[in-house]
């Protein structure tokens, strides 16, 4: 089986799919991340928007919100964060955070969703 991706061929689909994800912006791998995150029922390991912050802790005072930051790589004017056991961190570019291995097998079944084709040999 042939696996093609803007006008490239591959004969593995994990080597079209490892492209693919590469190829995709900071932005796009959060979001396929989380989505990953919400199939899988991994709510913990959700990267979230910074502009999410004060929505998700709407409840907390500003003493909590600190505790929770405190001590951490935390800073404000990153553009994600996540939870942790120890509170919440912070990063530009969440690279470290998001696990391609974790998630291949969910990317692999869905593929077709990647913009990858199949091609048909004959």
């Amino acid at each position: 089986m042939t696996y093609v991706y803007d006008e490239k061929e591959y004969e593995n689909l994990e080597d079209a799919v490892k492209d693919v994800f590469d190829s995709l912006s900071e932005n796009e791998k959060v979001i396929l991340w989380n989505e990953f995150c919400e199939d899988e029922k991994y709510y913990d390991d959700r990267i979230y928007d910074m502009d999410e912050l004060d929505y998700i802790y709407s409840d907390s005072t500003p003493s909590e919100i600190l505790e929770l930051a405190r001590g951490n790589d935390f800073n404000p004017n990153d553009s994600y964060f996540r939870e942790t056991t120890y509170g919440i961190e912070s990063a530009d570019y969440p690279d470290d955070w998001i696990e391609y291995n974790d998630m291949k097998d969910w990317l692999l079944s869905r593929y077709d969703s990647l913009d990858i084709e199949e091609k048909d040999e004959d």
